[in-house]
């Protein structure tokens, strides 16, 4: 449990500082030349310039990965869930950043690899929560089990 613990507040971590960095970056200098972002990746896209698109990346992966660093730190009961939202989070915005821009880098799909990394870690931990919690409290309560299906 530790080690899955361990593993997923390092690749928060990872998450958190790359994009609360890109995501300053981004607002600071919204033309995206500091990162070495070429303008017209923008072409086509709602954006006018990088300022929204570095709110996104500060909030939902910055921001969000630091609460969800602190909640799985102090052990929260529900920290696995955080991890598995966070994971959906990076998923949905970066399949949504592909569909957008059209151009795929390295990077997208590195995130994306950290995305669903996270959504099985955090589920990994919710079943271990769970079997530690039916070793000790034998007969009581005895949830229905979550059954997840598989595409």
């Amino acid at each position: 449990m530790k080690t899955v613990r361990q593993l997923s507040i390092a690749v928060l971590v990872l998450v958190c500082a790359v994009n609360l960095y890109a995501g300053a970056r981004m607002i600071m200098d919204p033309t995206g030349n500091s990162l070495g972002l070429p303008f017209y990746l923008l072409n086509g896209t709602v954006f006018k310039d990088y300022t929204i698109p570095g709110w996104i990346l500060l909030i939902g992966f910055g921001v969000l990965s630091l609460f969800t660093i602190i909640v799985t730190l102090k052990k929260v009961h529900w920290y696995p869930t955080a991890i598995v939202v966070q994971g959906l989070v990076i998923v949905v915005i970066v399949i949504a950043q592909m569909f957008m821009v059209g151009n795929d880098f390295f990077l997208q799909y590195f995130f994306l690899m950290m995305g669903f990394f996270l959504v099985a870690l955090g589920f990994l931990q919710n079943q271990m929560k769970k079997a530690n919690a039916q070793n000790h409290s034998s007969g009581q309560n005895q949830h229905h089990p979550h059954r997840h299906h598989h595409h």
